[in-house]
């Protein structure tokens, strides 16, 4: 959420990471936004119901994006810790599509490159990130064919980072 800037990105977070629940719960959970009671127990499918998903996004961009300009400030500052010099950094995750290493450059305004078990080409990757690389092969090794078990060992069922705050 710290790089978004404009209602394309925020409805671009959705490509790949959709969710089927309550609008209230969607925009609390992802974007820290509570929304008006009215909108409260509406509900949303953003694979199947995009007009719904482009609406509700218009309609609460101004919060979304001033939360966005805060999580990004606070980022900016634990990033600046991390990231003192200009060297070649590397990010490593699961994968596929680079989506954390993309939002890193956008935020920190500097290249990266990503090492992954298993990385999207150029040609099937929606975000176009630059260079990645991965140990499997994209879609047809074992790690693809059972990635559901990666997942569920390496995810927990709440976010492992969640909002940026000053402290």
């Amino acid at each position: 959420m710290p790089s978004f800037e404009n209602s394309n990105d925020i409805l671009n977070s959705f490509i790949l990471h959709r969710y089927n629940g309550r609008l209230k719960d969607l925009f609390q959970i992802r974007f820290n936004v509570k929304v008006r009671k009215i909108h409260e127990n509406i509900n949303i499918n953003t694979k199947e119901n995009k007009k719904l998903l482009i609406k509700y996004v218009k309609y609460y961009e101004k919060e979304i994006l001033n939360q966005s300009k805060i999580e990004r400030s606070n980022y900016l500052k634990y990033l600046n810790k991390i990231f003192k010099k200009k060297y070649n950094y590397f990010l490593s995750d699961m994968g596929h599509f680079g989506t954390i290493q993309k939002s890193l450059q956008k935020i920190k305004n500097f290249k990266t490159s990503g090492l992954y078990f298993s990385a999207a080409p150029k040609n099937k990757n929606p975000f176009n990130v630059p260079r990645m690389f991965g140990f499997y092969k994209y879609k047809t090794s074992f790690f693809d064919k059972y990635n559901h078990i990666f997942e569920s060992l390496f995810t927990a069922p709440h976010g492992s980072c969640e909002y940026f705050k000053k402290n």
